[in-house]
């Protein structure tokens, strides 16, 4: 992030809200998602973890494919070698399936 203080202190203000984790619930929204879906996630992550992706592969209507990748946080940046294929085998996979109906 080019303004790191202002990242780090838009992430912490929000997550240390107190009103903010009962409010936060995505478990609908992934409910709405009819669309394949690539979830890549680094295993080092400090703010996410499996169990974010995990939730995902179960609530999602469509089909997701989770790729998780070992000793990054950014998969695009420092796993760039392992998440440029994984997307491409993602897209391919993709435009050969049949159209899904929604």
């Amino acid at each position: 992030h080019k303004d790191v203080d202002g990242a780090f202190h838009g992430w912490a203000g929000a997550w240390l809200d107190p009103g903010f984790p009962a409010a936060f619930d995505l478990t609908d929204a992934l409910r709405a998602i009819h669309l394949p879906v690539l979830i890549l996630q680094g295993m080092d992550d400090p703010y996410g973890t499996i169990a974010h992706a995990r939730l995902a592969e179960r609530e999602v209507c469509g089909p997701v494919r989770t790729v998780l990748l070992p000793a990054c946080h950014a998969p695009h940046v420092e796993a760039a070698e392992a998440t440029v294929p994984a997307i491409a085998r993602f897209a391919r996979a993709v435009l050969q399936e049949p159209a899904h109906a929604n």
